[in-house]
């Protein structure tokens, strides 16, 4: 390497990072000897990434490194900014790498690094403290809705009139249809994983209630804070777009545009099991997820219609990892990555589909997950966060089993959060109540018949975080709440309900949170019109109330055979 080139390297780092400058003897002892190892090495993309993985474990950095590693999990417009790979300084090394090789002038390079890296926000994880009441009434929360993490972990769902957040009291509430040949046989389509699909009998259908066995509640507090968290940052992302527009691209001239901005930006790694990071600069967040193209399984690919070939690729109960296993491997992936977990929980695996598992009679034909998902639980406050459902909210990362690989992470996002003062419920009357009720989700199991206990435990006191739509914008909020575990449920009753039960804590909320109708169930049923209706034409879906079994043979026709529902 000549001196030029040295001096250049050089230059580059101290505009990104000045205060290296001091540790100079240092810093070309390093590059000197990365260069030595393989004297053709140019200054290129992978040069970046060998001498970023040297700084990041050499001493040398050891000055800086407490300026770098602020409380914060990253923070997302810092001069220091943490990616999920390291800092800015080699993301934007790469970037100055990108320029030089567009044809930017070293001048124009210089500028960009030196004013357009972006300082907008502090170096330390903050909370503003804001009047009370500052976020407007949340009355509005207070209402029953479905959760967006029990669609996305694949929980049963059902249809309802006026609300939603209910799940199938019974994996076999499904569609049965029967035929003539063979009348005995009914074929239950459940979206259940691994629910037996051959049974000789209708099931019967439970309605459940809730009943609080925990220990007297202790109220403690007229008041506390509700958090909102702060998302994105203009200056950041017009800063990543003056980096971008500063490069010549053949056939297009960004001079003619103006005021842009980065909404996001999208990284991907070019090697076998590599993954694809996704900024997105509005809602300040990072995902990571799987470079689809590097995981292949040529072998499983190869079945094309073999459903034999298919089957042994089957994740099965064997292939699991202990839980200490994935957690390891979760953990690993997060070091690697200089993902700080200052702010987050123990560790814990998301074994939801164990549950139907351990229910189902078929356990040689139950579809295990092919992948896993370990979740740190966020912290504010010393407390949990946890969704509306119960479930810990906060970085959750991806394994993938048949691999044996973490493949994807997210819930990444800076710890910057407003705060602001509102009343609870003091009464514990009401708070047990609305618990017994169904809590944040409801309860839609409403029957005169078959009605099975089921028991919440002495609930934890956590913060749930919900979403708001409000001025043009989604807004995330942190509210005080406590969670209800479900501490004994009926053997053999098919609850495939929630594990908990959520109650916000913020007494506006609970106003409609016990003043709301209480949704029907309804099912889908074959061969008819809607329920109610008259003169359906035949073949239609029907939608029948789901309270009790319907079963009712419908009049066979030519398009149709006859329906068991």
């Amino acid at each position: 390497m000549s001196n030029e080139e040295l001096k250049q390297i050089l230059s580059e780092l101290y505009i990104l990072e000045p205060s290296l400058k001091v540790k100079e003897a240092d810093l070309i002892i390093l590059v000197q000897r990365m260069t030595a190892s393989k004297p053709n090495l140019k200054f290129d993309a992978a040069f970046v990434s060998r001498l970023k993985a040297e700084i990041m474990k050499s001493p040398l950095t050891s000055q800086t490194e407490t300026k770098i590693n602020i409380n914060s999990n990253f923070n997302f417009m810092d001069k220091k900014l943490y990616f999920a790979f390291g800092s800015l300084a080699v993301a934007s090394l790469a970037f100055l790498f990108f320029l030089k090789t567009t044809g930017v002038s070293q001048q124009t390079q210089i500028l960009i690094a030196d004013n357009k890296v972006g300082n907008s926000q502090s170096d330390t994880a903050a909370v503003d403290v804001l009047p009370a009441g500052a976020f407007g009434s949340l009355a509005s929360l207070g209402t029953t809705a479905i959760n967006a993490n029990n669609a996305s972990a694949g929980k049963a769902v059902a249809f309802g009139m006026g609300g939603g957040g209910g799940v199938a009291a019974s994996a076999e509430m499904a569609t049965f249809t029967a035929t003539p040949a063979d009348a005995s046989s009914i074929a239950a389509v459940s979206p259940m994983a691994g629910v037996t699909t051959d049974m000789k009998i209708m099931p019967p259908y439970y309605g459940f209630k809730y009943v609080y066995k925990g220990e007297p509640l202790n109220l403690e507090g007229t008041s506390a804070a509700v958090y909102r968290r702060i998302k994105g940052d203009d200056a950041a992302a017009k800063n990543m777009a003056n980096l971008i527009s500063a490069a010549s691209f053949s056939g297009l001239d960004f001079s003619t545009f103006s005021n842009l901005k980065a909404a996001n930006i999208t990284l991907m790694e070019d090697k076998d099991l590599g993954l694809v990071v996704y900024f997105d600069f509005n809602e300040g967040n990072i995902n990571i997820y799987e470079n689809w193209e590097k995981w292949t399984y040529p072998e499983r690919d190869a079945c094309a219609n073999d459903q034999s070939c298919w089957d042994r690729y089957r994740i099965k109960i064997s292939d699991v990892p202990a839980d200490a296993d994935l957690i390891s491997m979760a953990d690993g992936f997060l070091s690697t990555h200089n993902v700080q977990l200052d702010h987050y929980g123990s560790p814990l695996v998301d074994n939801y589909w164990r549950d139907s598992y351990e229910q189902t009679a078929d356990k040689t034909n139950f579809y295990i997950p092919e992948y896993a998902t370990v979740v740190y639980p966020l912290l504010i406050d010393g407390q949990a966060v946890r969704d509306q459902s119960g479930n810990y909210a906060g970085l959750r990362v991806t394994i993938n089993l048949h691999k044996k690989a973490a493949s994807g992470l997210n819930g990444l996002v800076p710890y910057r959060y407003e705060s602001s003062q509102y009343d609870l419920e003091t009464a514990t009357d009401t708070i047990v109540k609305i618990a017994e009720n169904g809590g944040w989700n409801g309860n839609y199991y409403f029957q005169a018949e078959n009605v099975q206990t089921i028991e919440l435990g002495t609930p934890e006191k956590a913060y749930v975080q919900i979403y708001r739509y409000a001025a043009n914008r989604n807004e995330e909020l942190l509210v005080p709440a406590l969670i209800f575990p479900v501490i004994n449920v009926p053997s053999g009753a098919y609850y495939y309900g929630q594990k908990y039960v959520t109650v916000p804590l913020v007494k506006e909320m609970l106003n409609d949170l016990g003043n709301q109708p209480v949704p029907m169930p309804y099912m889908i049923k074959e061969g008819g019109g809607t329920s109610g209706s008259s003169g359906a034409s035949s073949g239609a879906i029907e939608i029948a109330p789901a309270s009790e079994p319907v079963i009712d043979l419908v009049e066979p026709t030519p398009a149709s055979k006859p329906v068991l529902r």
